[in-house]
């Protein structure tokens, strides 16, 4: 770190019960960026230091807020995530920090899950409406092209061994039937034209 001053260094002894709220009051004070504080307990192992399970919590918390900003902007959805410090410095710091950071996790998690399950639902449907429009598209292209050959579909269909009338071919539009009759559902269609 470059310091563009010298700096003097002290050592201030608290009660573990006020050191947080004097770091935090430190931290707000208005020339806080003035401030460098050295981990005291720097031999410490991670399992052994007071917040280490709220650490991992809250990087559990930040992960899935990752993934809701990116789902959120695969979809275009503007939002705005930005904290400034002056938010932290106008908000009243809180006592019970593992309650809050439990809170929070649980509000976080219950959004994600909500979130990653209507995103899911989406694609589903978005899958479903492809495929429809696909099946649509052949069907269109069925009939039209069977309009276009009407002629030579009836002539073979009609001169055959069985003698197949007009109004037996659902698919060839007869001038007197109504186009709502004209509906027909298939779950597989295939065929080769000559």
């Amino acid at each position: 770190m470059f310091r563009s001053v010298d700096m003097s260094y002290l050592q201030v002894l608290l009660p573990s019960a006020v050191a947080e709220e004097f770091a935090d009051k430190m931290a707000r004070r208005e020339k806080s960026e003035q401030m460098q504080f050295t981990d005291l307990n720097e031999h410490f192992q991670p399992f052994q230091r007071k917040y280490t399970v709220d650490i991992i919590k809250i990087q559990d918390i930040e992960r899935q807020v990752k993934a809701m900003e990116d789902l959120l902007d695969s979809y275009g959805v503007t939002r705005d995530t930005e904290i400034r410090g002056d938010d932290l410095k106008n908000k009243d710091r809180v006592t019970d920090t593992s309650r809050i950071v439990e809170a929070i996790g649980k509000e976080i998690g219950d959004a994600y899950t909500k979130l990653t399950e209507q995103a899911s639902v989406e694609q589903g449907l978005k899958k479903q409406y492809l495929e429809q429009e696909a099946l649509v598209e052949v069907l269109s292209g069925l009939d039209s092209f069977l309009l276009d050959q009407r002629e030579l579909v009836q002539e073979r269909l009609g001169s055959g061994p069985y003698g197949v009338d007009r109004e037996s071919l659902p698919l060839i539009q007869s001038a007197d039937r109504d186009a709502d009759q004209r509906d027909v559902g298939f779950k597989y269609f295939a065929g080769v034209v000559t």
